[in-house]
């Protein structure tokens, strides 16, 4: 207690060089903590279905636009539900986007099932995300829609087909909005297929009302035939389909051709899709890698420097605590204490400021990722900090005497 007084005390003797100090730490986990997120926010739509993509499986697109003039028993045989479209493969497991259908009013909507929720969220601007559990019909919609819906509004929507109802031209439904989507929010199963080389980014989309000219809603599929079980759900977008481990090639082949009669294109295999995505992936790394790499040697050489010029400033200090009966190993932890009382504010300091950064306009530059890769890199350069201010002053105070360092000018 007597050596954290000592820090304490010196530390207010020696303000300009703590708020020098503190800047330079606050300074390195700002920029660490938005270089990490920058790394982290191109795999985060990667890892919800990474057991997906490194499977052996087929990954395609179904496009249905559904007409009265269709047969819709035919339909639903094979794009209603996915434990359906399964059955007339060799596949183990699905994952799909659904589309109900939608009349008199301009909007996009995705029904999800309950795995697919678990899997993904996309990024909410406020509210939260479906809960496929709820009792009433759950939505979540895009940001600026033409309907002005915000969190907490009931929506009216107008979904068909349902069987139960004769009428053909579909139903309103009652809806709850929990959440909204930013603008430019990767969503899941409402696909970009831009790309020169199909990656797991083909698995989204960067939705916004204004350029797509519509309002996105998602909901539970699950939650939807709770209100109706004869709620009709088309496959629309993407579906990947997984296979056994050790399925043969020419079995997926097979399956390949006969999903290409059910209208599904774009046909790739999953392997596909991952070696492509690593390849993105690893190029996206080895683009920060130089940032993030001066940047710790930039944090290393300021923790050495400032640690050093401290240490240097205090030796007179640390000599008179000697003669008053102090060790050098107790004055090198009057250092450490110092310094982590400088880290700890710098650490709230940071946390607070990359708070308020998220909820700014600026948040749309400097993406911030509070998750746990992110803090233990924060973590890190702290505990590297603390590492050179101990080992700084016992350097400085052992090649040096207390009689030496007092008549020293």
């Amino acid at each position: 207690m007597i050596l954290f007084k000592t820090a304490l005390r010196e530390l207010k003797n020696n303000i300009k060089m703590v708020v020098i100090m503190l800047l330079q730490i606050v300074v390195a986990l700002m920029i660490t903590a938005v270089m990490v997120s920058a790394v982290m926010l191109k795999y985060q739509t990667y890892e919800p279905f990474k057991d997906y993509f490194e499977s052996e499986g087929l990954f395609f697109y179904i496009d249905i636009v559904a007409s009265e003039n269709d047969n819709l028993e035919d339909l639903m045989s094979r794009f209603n539900y996915g434990e359906q479209l399964l059955a007339k493969t060799h596949g183990s497991e699905i994952i799909a986007s659904y589309q109900p259908e939608t009349f008199d009013m301009n909007i996009l909507t995705f029904a999800y099932d309950d795995d697919t929720i678990r899997r993904y969220k996309p990024p909410l601007k406020e509210g939260r995300w479906l809960n496929p559990n709820a009792e009433e019909l759950e939505i979540v919609v895009s940001e600026n829609n033409e309907y002005g819906w915000k969190t907490g509004d009931t929506a009216e929507i107008h979904l068909g087909w349902a069987l139960s109802n004769e009428d053909k031209k579909g139903v309103w439904v009652k809806a709850k909005v929990v959440g909204v989507v930013k603008e430019n929010g990767e969503i899941f199963g409402c696909t970009n297929r831009n790309f020169l080389t199909p990656t797991y980014k083909n698995a989204y989309m960067q939705f916004s009302s204004e350029v797509e000219n519509e309002t996105l809603v998602l909901l539970s599929q699950s939650v939807l035939k709770r209100l109706d079980p004869h709620y009709v759900t088309f496959m629309r977008d993407l579906v990947m389909i997984k296979y056994p481990e050790g399925t043969p090639e020419e079995i997926i082949n097979e399956d390949r051709l006969q999903l290409a009669k059910y209208d599904a294109h774009f046909l790739l295999t999953l392997p596909e899709i991952d070696i492509n995505s690593k390849a993105y992936l690893y190029e996206q790394l080895y683009q920060l890698l130089p940032i993030i790499a001066i940047l710790l040697i930039l944090v290393m050489v300021s923790s050495i420097s400032t640690s050093a010029i401290s240490a240097r400033r205090r030796l007179k200090d640390y000599a008179k605590y000697y003669v008053l009966g102090l060790r050098w190993r107790q004055c090198a932890l009057v250092n450490f204490f110092q310094a982590l009382i400088i880290g700890a504010a710098a650490l709230v300091i940071s946390c607070a400021g990359l708070l308020v950064i998220g909820n700014t306009a600026l948040s749309e530059t400097f993406v911030v990722l509070w998750n746990v890769p992110m803090i233990l890199c924060l973590l890190g350069i702290l505990l590297m900090y603390l590492v050179f201010s101990m080992i700084m002053p016992m350097i400085m105070l052992r090649s040096n005497t207390p009689k030496a360092i007092l008549q020293s000018e």
